[in-house]
């Protein structure tokens, strides 16, 4: 058998798995085929340099017909999500909160993170300690399943940490974050990538109804390929300009290929999401 039919066969087995099973977990959401066109686009093959909001002039040949995509995404995410500033260039969920941790926090800051043990993800202490971040757990109430707030508003005050990371994977209910008493020099990172798709669809609670001025210390971050059915992306919004600036450098510091026709997808799942969003998250 040579190689082609060895990829022919191994495909079509994969194929007829998958059409005989019915995912039940978030992380396989299936995109629809209006999604799926942009994936064949030529202008995957694109570069476009710099930061999400400005465009910078050296740049690749035409970069700066590209660039008029970044603005359309905002503009889409500021109807959906309330937040002004919308960045989709990193490559996933995971991908997107490394490079958020490496462009907004220096070595032995320490951050609060959510625990694996009642729900947070287990990959971010691991990368934290990795960017040499000293992390401590946000403090949890069981019997509430629900953050302890009082016990993690007296840690904050006492420690002034320069972060707070709530990534929680394997929790059915969002966190109170209008609840934390966010010190002044402290960032929240909210990792919505489990709820993404319910909160465009006005099901859960969006958390920019109270992070909504360009003074709040909020960045709200996610995979978007779960409840929101794109492609695999990573997409971070904030209201702060402040914050904005400091995670603009993740291209070209520590990401230049970002995908473009991932991008593209994406913001076609978003039009979606303007027309059906509403009826798609009421029966998730």
């Amino acid at each position: 058998m040579d190689t082609l039919h060895k990829f022919e066969q191994l495909y079509n087995e994969a194929v007829s798995t998958y059409k005989n099973q019915l995912p039940l977990c978030a992380a396989e959401n299936v995109v629809s085929p209006f999604s799926k066109i942009m994936l064949s686009s030529s202008l995957q093959e694109k570069y476009l340099l710099g930061a999400s909001s400005t465009y910078q002039e050296n740049n690749f040949l035409g970069s700066d017909k590209l660039f008029e995509f970044n603005i359309f995404l905002n503009q889409l995410c500021s109807e959906l999500y309330g937040a002004k500033y919308a960045d989709a260039r990193t490559l996933s969920g995971i991908n997107a909160v490394t490079s958020l941790l490496m462009t907004l926090f220096e070595v032995g800051d320490i951050i609060y993170i959510s625990s694996d043990e009642y729900g947070g993800h287990t990959s971010i202490k691991k990368i934290c300690r990795r960017l040499g971040l000293i992390t401590r757990y946000i403090p949890y109430d069981y019997d509430k399943l629900d953050f302890d707030y009082e016990q993690l508003n007296n840690a904050l005050t006492e420690e002034n940490p320069k972060g707070i990371l709530v990534c929680l994977s394997d929790v059915l209910f969002q966190p109170k974050l209008e609840k934390i008493d966010l010190p002044e020099d402290c960032i929240l990172l909210y990792d919505a990538t489990q709820t993404l798709g319910l909160i465009a669809g006005k099901e859960n609670k969006n958390p920019f109804e109270h992070f909504n001025s360009r003074n709040d210390n909020f960045i709200m971050f996610g995979a978007t390929h779960k409840t929101l059915p794109g492609v695999t992306c990573g997409l971070i919004l904030t209201n702060n300009p402040t914050l904005l600036q400091k995670y603009e450098t993740i291209n070209p510091d520590y990401l230049r290929n970002t995908h473009f026709h991932h991008i593209l997808s994406l913001i076609t799942t978003l039009i979606e999401f303007e027309k059906f969003g509403k009826a798609y998250s009421q029966n998730i």
